[in-house]
């Protein structure tokens, strides 16, 4: 991987931010006005994060996410920034949005940008109700005999739902942070593996001070790369420090979001902060 492949790579990390295990939280259900209908699930959270590499910010990222009843929304932007600019590092948008089924996300579209100062592209995958994704990608990609077959892809979600897969993580209560998430990016097919490492203390100025949950994800190529990129494997760890958000019926968690990230970049640790994370359109030192 060349030095740009690397200081781009920083900001990426982000795609491993979510994951969610079981814990207690504080109720942000909006209160239903008397008389009005019950919206049911009710989640807006919006944050921010800054990514530094060698000792050097190199970006930035926003997300927002809506849950509403039975309904996701969530789009997110990667800016490189500070020296990563110096190697003409790739700047990222993305959406996607789908339903909520008994706990489990199902997508039904997604986008994806990526654009530096030579190149773009762009990536949608439309889910169908009945058959497989149907991928647009412009510029095209090419037709690779590595492809991942049918049977491969079934099943699988989209990176930016796979990123809010890892944050609801339905059914870990009784286990928490561990699972698998399959991820199909319209080219490659890969798992996002996340395990959970124990409970630590952080205090992130301004944003969280308090226990959190210490989670660890890597990621497993499936298919799409040529046989002796597919049993290297990835080295990569993504480490992240997890804080709860809202309560279900059975008193677990609704959310959690990453307060910290740390992660192999190639070249050194990069570490990632949150600047500032709000919940409902309140500050999330606020409601804890």
């Amino acid at each position: 991987m060349s030095l740009t492949s690397k200081l781009a790579a920083a900001p990426l990390l982000a795609g491993l931010l979510m994951s969610a295990p079981a814990w207690a939280a504080t109720d942000l259900t909006p209160v239903v006005p008397e008389g009005a209908d019950d919206p049911g699930l009710f989640y807006e959270i919006e944050a921010k994060y800054e990514f530094s590499l060698l000792g050097f910010g190199v970006g930035q990222m926003y997300f927002h996410i809506t849950m509403a009843g039975d309904t996701y929304e969530t789009r997110a932007t990667v800016d490189p920034q500070g020296i990563a600019e110096w190697f003409d590092a790739n700047a990222i948008r993305a959406e996607a949005s789908g339903g909520i089924e008994s706990g489990a996300i199902e997508p039904s579209q997604s986008w994806i940008e990526q654009r530096n100062s030579d190149s773009r592209r762009s990536v949608t995958i439309a889910f169908e109700e009945l058959g497989l994704p149907v991928v647009t990608s412009d510029p095209p990609y090419k037709i690779s005999r590595y492809a991942p077959t049918p049977d491969q892809i079934t099943g699988a979600v989209d990176p930016v739902s796979g990123l809010l897969l890892m944050l609801t993580m339905p059914g870990a209560a009784g286990n928490p942070c561990n699972m698998t998430i399959p991820v199909y990016d319209g080219r490659r097919r890969y798992d996002f593996m996340v395990e959970p490492k124990g409970r630590v203390n952080v205090d992130e100025e301004n944003v969280y001070s308090g226990e959190a949950i210490y989670c660890m994800a890597r990621y497993q190529r499936i298919a799409g790369w040529k046989p002796e990129k597919l049993s290297e494997g990835s080295r990569t760890r993504v480490h992240a420090w997890l804080v709860p958000v809202g309560e279900k019926a059975d008193g677990t968690p609704e959310l959690y979001v990453p307060v910290k990230l740390w992660g192999d970049a190639g070249i050194d640790d990069a570490v990632g902060r949150a600047l500032w994370i709000k919940v409902n359109g309140q500050p999330l030192a606020d409601i804890h």
